[in-house]
């Protein structure tokens, strides 16, 4: 199994260059992780002209259980040893779920940027540590480690690349879970479970962009239609409400440079569905 360490520069993020100089890592929001998990999922999805998939409070059960798993092992498997939860499909019906189809995909990334970085182990009084040496160092937080694991781990990994990018996939979960892979103990597991279960059809959304008006149409009830404009990716993004609607249809209008996404918002779960990406 290879182990996935990502090294991403973040402005206004702190950087050191021993173990000692980090202060203690910090404790992440579950949900943000899987809900990031599932935004860059989609961002992947819809580069190659796919739908994105749909949130799944079960399949995130499933996916949940699944990681916390492979921390308890230390180690990453697709069965687990324990009855009625041995493959993705009994953990999906474990939790009252249905599908004709599915898929799982599973990682480990340590909660910092080390990749690729070598690292010298030194000892003092006060014990061991390692010394990144002139490299900068950095705990992840949500969003860079949900970013570590999809566009970085599985999107370079040809069968776990297939499940993310799959046309028969139309739901998804996500899990993650603290715990130790490879005597480092600052380590966290990611699942992801994909089933074809659908709920919205985002084919039925149009776009039309004239100089920095952007017209979308989309007739699906539940969402709101806006425009996330994001600096680089991976980061933090502004909601770009509409200026006007009529009917279903909602007009935008979009400054400056940057990375641009039309997006449907559901405001039940606080999800973020990014659809189509613009380009100004």
């Amino acid at each position: 199994m290879k182990k996935w360490l990502i090294l991403i520069f973040i402005p206004g993020m702190i950087f050191s260059n021993t173990e000692r100089d980090m202060g203690p890592q910090p404790e992440l929001s579950p949900k943000k992780i899987h809900e990031w998990i599932l935004f860059y999922t989609n961002v992947e999805r819809i580069e190659k002209k796919l739908s994105p998939l749909v949130y799944d409070e079960i399949l995130e059960k499933a996916a949940v259980w699944q990681a916390e798993y492979c921390a308890g092992i230390k180690g990453l498997s697709h069965t687990a040893d324990v009855s009625g939860m041995k493959t993705p499909g009994d953990r999906i019906r474990h939790f009252n779920g249905s599908w004709m189809t599915y898929g799982e995909n599973l990682t480990v990334s340590f909660a910092m940027n080390m990749a690729k970085v070598s690292y010298t182990i030194r000892s003092d009084a006060k014990g061991k540590y390692k010394d990144f040496g002139n490299k900068e160092i950095s705990w992840y937080n949500e969003n860079t480690l949900a970013y570590a694991m999809v566009s970085e781990s599985w999107m370079n990994s040809p069968g776990h690349r297939a499940n993310i990018l799959s046309p028969k996939f139309y739901a998804l979960g996500a899990g993650s879970a603290k715990g130790e892979y490879s005597k480092q103990k600052e380590a966290y597991y990611g699942c992801q479970v994909f089933t074809g279960n659908k709920k919205w059809d985002f084919s039925l959304l149009t776009a039309k962009k004239k100089k920095n008006q952007i017209r979308v149409d989309f007739p699906e009830k539940g969402l709101e239609v806006v425009i996330l404009s994001f600096k680089k990716l991976p980061g933090n993004f502004e909601v770009i409400k509409a200026l006007k609607k009529e009917g279903t249809e909602s007009v935008f209008e979009i400054e400056g440079e940057g990375i641009f996404f039309i997006a449907c918002f559901d405001p039940e779960t606080g999800i973020y569905y990014p659809v189509k990406k613009i380009k100004n």
